[in-house]
């Protein structure tokens, strides 16, 4: 399967209720197949507005721990995807966490991105929602977890830099019990 037949398969999703307040569906980025794949949450505002994943101030942390983590172990090839497709939104417009409904139905989706496109040799669960659903999800494929880098950027001052560290070692161990 191709990426671009992926994305044509799912970009029409009314599985959930979620497709009701989506501006884009918001599926991956990266390279693929890939050694390393990546799974958040769901998209925020700025990933639903253009489309790709961790593209906001969390994702620009993300992408910073990723290149150090290389520094430390060996560079990689990656791809970066979320649970849902789709922002999840209140009533009142404000992001909330996903329904589980909602991440059952984007499920089959999810799979299909893992075992037909991603191939990863490591999944990295990216915060603890996100290491919960993956975990009743899919077990034959190793995996980690590192915190979620907005948890970091929500975080104290005196504690972002001890938060950072612990991901990007986490990431980097991970990487080298690959080899």
């Amino acid at each position: 399967m191709k990426y671009k037949e992926h994305k044509s398969k799912w970009k029409n999703c009314r599985k959930c209720n979620l497709c009701k307040t989506r501006t884009n569906m918001v599926f991956a980025r990266g390279t693929l197949p890939c050694e390393v794949l990546f799974i958040g949450e769901a998209p925020g505002d700025s990933e639903d507005i253009l489309g790709k994943p961790f593209i906001g101030p969390a994702g620009k942390l993300l992408d910073k721990i990723i290149k150090e983590s290389q520094e430390y172990s060996r560079e990689y090839t990656y791809a970066i995807t979320n649970l849902i497709c789709c922002i999840p939104k209140g009533e009142e417009n404000d992001k909330i966490e996903p329904p589980e409904k909602s991440v059952e139905a984007c499920r089959p989706r999810l799979k299909e991105f893992i075992y037909k496109l991603a191939k990863p040799k490591l999944v990295i669960t990216v915060g603890k929602y996100a290491q919960k659903y993956y975990a009743t999800m899919v077990s034959d494929t190793t995996s980690e977890a590192i915190v979620h880098p907005a948890f970091i950027l929500r975080a104290e001052r005196s504690s972002q830099g001890l938060l950072y560290q612990q991901a990007m070692l986490t990431l980097s161990e991970a990487i080298d019990s690959l080899d």
